[in-house]
């Protein structure tokens, strides 16, 4: 990362080197989050690949090690980033938003509850009611953009005749129940055919998001009802704050702890219905077991495709899949 500074460009001016070198340290945080929570221990590359031979050979870091890489890159990137609002690049609060989902999983609830109130401050991040689709309002913190040249390939996975994310039908109960889905039942339609259509993507120039303001308040909900000193109160006013702009009937402000983290649960199960959430929330949580009944924590984590190790014998496949 460190030669940006051997660009010498009178054009490209400091500001903008800062905001670059921000945006890849935000994706490459970004990926190896996504790395250590779907392999586990994976590698660490921290400098340019020149020969292939760079790329062979290097230990696996643990899935804490990542996550610490991780954090390491999204206090890097805060420091560089422009305190803007854009949906669609990196800026300060997308940083910090992101600090705040990995926070959850090291379980620093305090760090991540201080972060979404850093970010939710920003009047250009707020819920809207009614609810409708996030793409460039308030309700998105970062989301990717398509055109007819870079289309968004999840619309296919339930629009054509590729079925592979097609909603199920549980989820689409749930979602057109209106003590549940409320006005999210725009999420999962039915089409002639009798077919269920994910409404996320209605076309394929649709956004596609990685951060939403609702999960700001639903990991807020989280962080405080499991930080060392719980707020209760302010959990159950971050979960009503979603389900009253979807036109849900609030939760009652008498919920114990356990009874919140599971209204948190199901609240992410509808809110995040068509997107990536639900198997690492129940992994992360520990309620794999309970919900999913996998007892085998040796399968929390995918294994290291056959194709990687080919490419590198020395990585090491990750237990209960086969040669290590």
């Amino acid at each position: 990362m460190k030669r940006y500074s051997l660009v010498t460009d009178n054009k490209l001016s400091n500001d903008l080197k800062n905001q670059l070198l921000g945006e890849a340290y935000t994706i490459r945080a970004l990926s190896y989050f996504d790395l250590a929570r779907v392999f586990g221990n994976v590698q660490i590359f921290l400098k340019p690949t020149i020969i292939v031979a760079d790329k062979l050979g290097v230990k696996q870091s643990t899935q804490a090690e990542v996550f610490n890489q991780v954090l390491d890159d999204l206090n890097k990137a805060e420091t560089l980033l422009p305190s803007t609002v854009v949906r669609n690049r990196a800026t300060k609060f997308t940083a910090i938003a992101l600090r705040a989902r990995l926070y959850l999983y090291q379980k620093k609830y305090a760090e991540a509850e201080g972060d979404i109130n850093t970010v939710l401050a920003n009047p250009g991040y707020k819920l809207i009611k009614p609810f409708n689709l996030a793409a460039g309002t308030s309700e998105s913190v970062l989301e990717l953009s398509y055109s007819v040249n870079d289309v968004n390939a999840a619309y296919s996975q339930w629009n054509t005749s590729n079925r592979a994310l097609e909603p199920k039908a549980v989820i689409h109960n749930l979602l057109n129940d209106p003590a549940v889905g409320g006005d999210r039942k725009i999420l999962s339609v039915k089409n002639t055919a009798g077919q269920f259509i994910g409404g996320i993507y209605p076309t394929n120039t649709s956004a596609g998001y990685i951060i939403r303001t609702a999960e700001l308040f639903l990991n807020r909900a989280e962080a405080r009802a499991l930080k060392a000193i719980p707020d209760l109160n302010g959990a159950i006013a971050d979960i009503n704050a979603v389900r009253n702009r979807a036109n849900v009937p609030e939760l009652s402000t008498t919920l114990n702890k356990d009874e919140v983290l599971l209204a948190i649960e199901n609240e992410r199960r509808v809110e995040f219905a068509l997107e990536p959430f639900r198997w690492f929330d129940l992994v992360r949580t520990g309620r794999a077991p309970a919900v999913l009944n996998l007892n085998d924590p040796n399968k929390y984590i995918f294994p290291i495709p056959a194709g990687e190790i080919i490419a590198d014998p020395s990585l090491v496949q990750n237990p209960g899949y086969g040669r290590n």
